[in-house]
């Protein structure tokens, strides 16, 4: 059982260029597993979540009638300033494939008029949309994982109060601790996301960092990230990892080798990478 194995980093090594084509047979068993789902497509559609211009999601539903699926937010990355829901469509798909309503949200760009918390204001917002209409969507609004990608990691981080009521987070390269990352590949995205440098500078960065705001009954979490990462540095993770474990928070994490955003990642490791995540994700809302 994944439970027994809390604590556990798991490093992946890359694959030799002669394994790819084992690789396509893994892929292919990921996106097609044993119930014959590849088959299917995932129903999907895209609706407004709030009043906003910037809250929609893509709605990802498996092709399954009776009993309620778990549910997986998805948040994508691009330093809050960029990126769209559809950057995780190929995600929220195989996620459906494998039994989860999916979405993959949209949220406001960080700017003059959203500077953080809006970023983790709209995810809040997505989520109870997906509970509001968990009936007619088939979604068992009591299991719901955060699935986010380097600054969608750390809005996903920022979910984690009992309010929001998540089964899991499944962190991929975020940042963690806003204070000690420096230097001018930053400023921008910084500026952005809690306005321009003051006084408050470092403690409204610090106000921004999930490391230092973990809460009480904070959900297990499963932290994905590459060892040779320039932008966001492994560390980071290293830091949360210990701080959820100081808190007795079921945490494991999944390194690889390769960079930021899976660069340099080959097929065969990103297959049995988001195996484990799906693993840890229907693990987690079995209980």
């Amino acid at each position: 059982m994944l439970w027994k194995n809390w604590g556990l980093t798991v490093r992946f090594q890359s694959a030799p260029h002669s394994t790819l084509w084992l690789a396509f047979l893994v892929v292919l068993f990921y996106l097609c597993p044993a119930h014959g789902s590849c088959a299917k497509q995932p129903a999907d559609s895209e609706v407004a979540y709030g009043p906003l211009p910037a809250q929609k999601l893509i709605l990802c539903r498996p092709q399954t009638t009776g009993s309620r699926s778990p549910g997986v937010l998805l948040l994508h990355g691009g330093g809050w300033i960029a990126g769209t829901a559809a950057g995780l469509k190929i995600w929220c798909d195989l996620f459906a494939r494998h039994g989860f309503v999916a979405a993959t949200v949209d949220y406001r760009l960080a700017g003059d008029k959203a500077h953080w918390p809006a970023q983790r204001e709209d995810a809040e917002l997505a989520l109870q949309w997906l509970r509001a209409h968990s009936d007619e969507i088939g979604l068992d609004g009591n299991h719901i994982c955060a699935y986010g990608e380097s600054a969608g990691g750390h809005i996903a981080l920022g979910l984690g109060g009992p309010e929001d009521k998540l089964a899991c987070i499944v962190d991929a390269f975020g940042p963690t601790d806003l204070t000690a990352l420096t230097g001018p590949a930053y400023q921008r995205s910084f500026v952005a996301l809690v306005g321009e440098e003051d006084a408050t500078w470092q403690q409204r960065l610090r106000a921004a960092s999930p490391l230092f705001n973990l809460k009480p009954g904070f959900p297990p979490v499963l932290i994905v990230h590459g060892e040779s990462d320039e932008l966001i540095p492994p560390e980071q993770s290293t830091a949360l990892m210990d701080a959820l474990r100081r808190q007795k928070t079921p945490v494991m994490a999944i390194m690889y080798r390769g960079g930021h955003s899976w660069s340099h990642v080959s097929a065969l490791d990103s297959a049995s990478i988001m195996n484990h995540i799906i693993l840890f994700m229907k693990t987690a809302t079995e209980r």
